[in-house]
């Protein structure tokens, strides 16, 4: 689902809750004479589908969907690395170039980052960039998953498939 999409999902869910809100406090005090357990219904149903929102459930099923749905290209990249097709920097990370077919990929122009240890090879894929902080998808080896790269500290790390994480940073 492109960036700008998921952008306007969010923002209008927050507006039909904010809506809901207020609707369900209408309607409670306008029945709360007659039927006093029925008028609360409505604000129990609200405030039990905010405290699904706010628990972060949907932000990871967001996430592990996307990651899903182009698993099989930015494996293609790793393999176009790993293969000496595309260039990739010994060390430090440095933006790689995709192909215009597999651009896509990454929301908004986003970097695709790619070091070489003797582990073997980081490529992460850049996925959200904030003011403090970005979020990629990495393919490492195991040895390397919790090690951020230059500039960065590690924030959090969600295992998603063999190899594969979901990384959250701070900037140094």
């Amino acid at each position: 689902m492109p960036q700008q999409t998921q952008r306007l999902i969010a923002e209008g869910a927050t507006w039909y809750f904010f809506w809901l809100f207020f609707r369900n406090v209408g309607t409670g005090i306008k029945h709360f004479r007659r039927a006093l357990l029925l008028s609360l219904l409505p604000i129990v149903v609200y405030i039990s589908s905010l405290a699904f929102l706010l628990s972060g459930v949907l932000w990871k099923l967001n996430y592990t969907s996307y990651f899903k749905q182009f698993y099989a290209e930015r494996m293609h990249i790793v393999d176009l690395l790993q293969n000496g097709v595309l260039s990739c920097s010994d060390k430090t990370p440095e933006a790689v170039t995709l192909p215009p077919a597999l651009g896509h990929i990454v929301p908004m122009d986003y970097p695709v980052l790619c070091s070489r240890s003797a582990s073997g090879y980081r490529v992460e894929f850049v996925i959200e960039i904030e003011t403090s902080s970005r979020s990629s998808f990495v393919y490492a080896p195991p040895q390397d998953m919790d090690t951020p790269p230059p500039g960065t500290s590690l924030l959090q790390i969600e295992p998603l498939a063999p190899m594969w994480a979901l990384a959250c940073y701070w900037r140094d």
